[in-house]
């Protein structure tokens, strides 16, 4: 228990000082400089010094001498007791010369309360300008007559100067000014001497020394030293007019007032805390004069007792906004689970120099409380008793469950038991409050948690909580694997696995399973083949079985079932939602289901489509052994392999591929006769157009040139086809050709050269028809001509050159169409776009034209 005694109130009376020098209106405080903390003026004493003189001018003419020093301010008096309202206080000011022959007195400094005076302190007199020879220091201010005489003083005379006839040949020093305060004189001139000030004034205030008369250094006197001393005369130097005199220093009062601050109080406290806890005292502080957060934390000191057993650690007190309020916090740590006592001494220094109060804290601690120990995780079958606790001494264990007694505290308290649901999520709930009881859990699985609440240190909770895992019902999973056939008298290997299955708590990994793989044979019984105890779900999930038969054990029609049965902790066994089923069967002979197929190709087809057979029963795969796309025309035997799910066998299909004829000629609409020829897949006229149409001729006009054909313009070559046709796949333009023959396609040449695998094969072997030593072999029959071209109004390069219109149009400029070049020494087509004036040979394809 922790004691905070704060006792007493404490005041003092404390005094401030200031001076004042311009004039200005001061009102009595009710508060300290910071404007919050409440004072009251107990008296107020004004001390003031009059402005000292003015120093004399230097006269002129033939006898020239100094002017006299200014004398000094008076000093007086006055205190009030009580004082209220406001005062209005004029500093005097220090007389000056302004212009020769003329002087201005130093002004009285006057406090004045309701425009009546209660305090006055003359000013000192400025020295007159007098005659030639004339010229004398100032009187020094007197003492007003309202002020009591014992506290007045006044101001010292200024020194008188020195002159002679026929100064001008001579430099003379002005009088000394006189001092504030009584006995600071100022003193003559003599001849050729330098006049010293006269010395600072003996009253409490700071008095000034008059200003010194220099010879033969300057023309105008020095102004007086410090508050309310006079000037020194000017010093008389060669010939011209009066010089002035320095000026008297200006006035000045001080004000002196004593006030009494507020008391302080703090009263003492106690407080009762459990070991390693922290304490909180709010300090019960009466401000008195000052609110309570202008403390800070500089203004306590906290002075901790050493206790036997005990580690304290205190922290100054902090100001606390919420309940404004100063709070003392600390920890003591028992070190026994015995009660003990301690004290600590609180002082706290009250702002503005206020007397300190002290009080005594004392604290009462209580041995550290400890929930206990529950030992060992255990799980139940669901609807299953189980006893949570036992608080037997000697520790023995109930149903897997082992507690210790809470220690600590102060020896009463209650016991509480909390359940949390894992799986339904949720905070702790209170089931129970007893030392041991029996409780049903639920479906999943759960946290228990025990609570021991002691009427001081509250509540804690025992070190471990108790894991209690329920682990009906669950599901077991799915095997999903279906059922296979197997022919009989052949081996046979499969391997099983767990997939998922769905375990009856969140922390699955925490309950021990055991696995057991199983087969039955015919609708028989279940026979266990494979098992594990004591697995993890991981390893649950991890465990296989695998099915090894070999031809001895199988029969055709057996029906093997297989399956997995689980089981969680000593709650029983649950197989899986579904089995694997092998039947054993006799192979199958897919002879008679391989039919012959006959397959018809249009023109230009080159791909062979075969469909995969149909079969009965579906085998577990087919495929083709070989994987050609192409089949040459002719029957032929394709192999397929079939897999039965007990052996893999092969099968022939015969297959014919028939290729449409070309036709041995074709007529074009002028009745002329051409020769056809196969080159791969299409076919083609092996000769070049003759047929008649406009702007169509023969190379040079010369009928002797009929051999290569006819040059064609764009216009002629596509006839009354719209120039604006794209030609694509499927999409022909007849143009000039005969009916069912067509402009091709570049891809035309391009697959007839890729067939025949050499430019040469489709030339001309008549050397008549290229350029010496430029035929060609002819292998293909398609007899290509250097039949030229016609361009810039003139034929061209017959032998040489030959270009071959197609249907293709050039996509990004429409006055040029798309050519085939082959010429001599170029072992390939070339792709060229020519002006769709030009003249070249027209080739035509055999197509199916779309109507």
């Amino acid at each position: 228990m922790c004691l905070f005694l704060f006792a007493g109130i404490t005041s003092a009376q404390t005094t401030k000082q200031f001076l004042v020098t311009k004039d200005s209106t001061w009102t009595i405080p009710t508060t300290l400089d910071d404007g919050i903390t409440p004072i009251q003026v107990t008296s107020v004493t004004f001390e003031g010094i009059g402005g000292g003189g003015a120093g004399g001018f230097m006269t002129t003419g033939l006898t020239r001498r100094g002017g006299g020093g200014g004398g000094g301010g008076a000093y007086a008096t006055v205190t009030v007791l009580n004082p209220t309202g406001s005062y209005q206080i004029t500093p005097g000011n220090g007389g000056t010369n302004k212009t020769k022959n003329s002087t201005v007195h130093g002004s009285a400094s006057i406090v004045k309360k309701d425009g009546s005076n209660i305090l006055v302190a003359a000013g000192g007199a400025s020295s007159p300008y007098t005659s030639r020879d004339g010229g004398a220091g100032a009187l020094g201010g007197q003492a007003s007559a309202c002020t009591p005489t014992s506290n007045a003083h006044s101001g010292g005379n200024g020194g008188d100067p020195y002159g002679r006839l026929l100064g001008w040949l001579f430099t003379y020093s002005g009088g000394g000014g006189g001092a504030a305060n009584s006995q600071g004189d100022g003193h003559n001139a003599l001849a050729t001497s330098e006049v010293t000030g006269g010395n600072p004034g003996t009253g409490t205030m700071p008095a000034g020394k008059g200003g010194n008369g220099i010879q033969g250094e300057s023309a105008n006197g020095q102004v007086g030293e410090d508050y309310g001393a006079g000037g020194s005369g000017a010093t008389a130097y060669l010939l011209g007019d009066g010089n002035i005199g320095g000026a008297g220093a200006p006035g000045v009062v001080r004000v002196t007032y004593t006030y009494n601050g507020e008391a302080i109080s703090i009263n003492n406290a106690e407080t009762t805390i459990c070991s390693g806890t922290t304490f909180d005292v709010a300090l019960d502080i009466t401000p008195a004069g000052f609110t309570l957060n202008q403390l800070t934390s500089a203004n306590f000191t906290v002075d901790m007792v050493s206790v036997p057993g005990l580690n304290i650690v205190s922290n100054v007190p902090s100001y606390n906004t919420l309940d404004s309020k100063w709070h003392l916090t600390g920890t003591v740590t028992n070190s026994t689970s015995n009660t003990i006592s301690c004290n600590l001494s609180v002082t706290v220094s009250t702002p503005h120099n206020l007397t300190d109060a002290t009080a005594t804290i004392t604290v009462k601690t209580y041995g550290k409380l400890n929930g206990g120990v529950i030992a060992k995780d255990q799980f139940v079958c669901q609807d299953v008793d189980m006893t949570l606790v036992t608080l037997k001494g000697d520790g023995s264990i109930v149903n897997g469950t082992t507690t210790a007694k809470a220690s600590g505290g102060s020896g009463s308290g209650q016991y509480t038991w909390y359940v949390k649901d894992l799986i339904g999520g949720g905070d702790y709930q209170a089931i129970a409050s007893s030392n041991n009881f029996n409780h049903t859990p639920t479906t999943g699985f759960a946290n228990y948690k025990r609570a021991y609440t002691d009427d001081v240190c509250g509540t804690v909770y025992a070190t471990n909580e108790l894991n209690v895992t329920t682990v009906n019902p669950f599901n077991p999973g799915d095997l999903n694997l279906g059922s296979n056939s197997i022919c009989a008298n052949t081996g046979f290997t499969k391997t099983l696995q767990i997939t998922e299955f769905t375990s009856p708590a969140t922390s699955d990994n925490n309950i021990k399973w055991s696995v057991y793989w199983q087969e039955s044979k015919n609708s028989g019984p279940w026979v266990t083949k494979a098992s594990q105890t004591n697995l993890t779900k991981t390893q649950v999930l991890a465990y296989t079985y695998t099915i090894n038969m070999v031809a001895a054990d199988m029969t055709a029609g057996d029906v093997y079932k297989y399956r997995y049965v689980l089981k969680a902790q000593d709650c029983g066994t649950v197989p899986c939602n579904d089995v694997y089923t092998l039947n054993i069967n006799n192979a199958t002979d897919y002879t008679s289901q391989f039919p012959d197929v006959n397959i018809t190709l249009w023109y230009g087809a080159c791909d062979t489509s075969i469909a995969t057979p149909t079969l009965t029963p579906t085998p577990a795969s087919i495929v083709r052994v070989d994987e050609l796309n192409r089949i040459p025309a002719g029957e032929h035997n394709i192999v397929w392999k079939v897999n039965d799910g007990c052996s893999e066998a092969t099968y022939t299909q015969k297959v014919t591929v028939n290729y449409p004829a070309c036709g041995a000629t074709v007529t074009d609409a002028n009745g002329r006769e051409y020769q056809t020829v196969r080159v791969g897949c299409d076919c083609w006229i092996a000769e070049n157009l003759k047929t008649n149409a406009d702007g169509a001729a023969y190379y040079n006009e010369d009928n002797a040139n009929e051999g290569f054909g006819k040059l064609y313009d764009w216009n002629a070559a596509v006839g009354s086809n719209n120039t604006e046709q794209t030609c694509k796949t499927g999409t022909y333009i007849q143009g000039v050709c005969p009916d069912g023959w067509a402009l091709p396609t570049v891809a035309k040449f391009n697959n007839m050269l890729a067939e025949v695998g050499d430019i040469e094969a489709l030339k001309s072997d008549d050397e008549t028809t290229w350029l010496p030593g430029n035929a060609g072999t002819n292998t293909s029959g398609f007899g290509a001509k250097g039949a030229g071209y016609y361009e810039a109004m003139q034929y061209q390069r017959q032998l040489g050159y030959t270009y071959f219109w197609t249907c293709e149009l050039n996509p990004s400029n429409s006055l040029v169409a798309r050519t085939v070049e082959l010429r001599c020494g170029c072992g390939e087509f070339t792709v060229y776009d020519k002006s769709k004036e030009s003249k070249v040979s027209v080739r035509c394809v055999k197509v199916e034209l779309n109507d």
